[in-house]
């Protein structure tokens, strides 16, 4: 009996917004997007210099891509102040603070990786 061989065209397209690879659970970016804090440090630090990070008066982190900003730790994508993951988020007032987002995300506890 043969099997039937998957037909290359019908690859599962990754639904994209500014570049940033959606969930396929919903409309915020996928985990391989946001910051791990249970990767190794070398990892960390390499998500870090290919981000342009930004902070809140709250002290959450988010990074750009186009004119979308994503929640760093939750994915959650954010437009013209509004979040297209949930009605009840808000993005608030944030300024650029590569530095100050950097600290802030590196002192979140990972599992073992520290």
């Amino acid at each position: 009996m043969k099997t039937r061989e998957p037909d290359p065209r019908r690859k599962n397209k990754k639904r994209k917004i500014d570049d940033i690879v959606l969930s396929d659970e919903g409309d915020c970016a996928t985990s391989s997007e946001c910051w791990m804090a249970s990767a190794k440090k070398a990892a960390k630090e390499a998500w870090l210099e290919w981000r342009q990070l930004y902070t809140s008066d709250t002290n959450r982190v988010f990074f750009k891509r186009g004119i979308t900003y994503v929640d760093a730790i939750t994915g959650s994508l954010y437009r013209d102040g509004r979040c297209l993951s949930s009605s009840k988020l808000k993005l608030g007032d944030i300024k650029r603070n590569q530095k100050g987002a950097a600290a802030i995300l590196m002192a979140i506890k990972g599992d073992k990786n520290e």
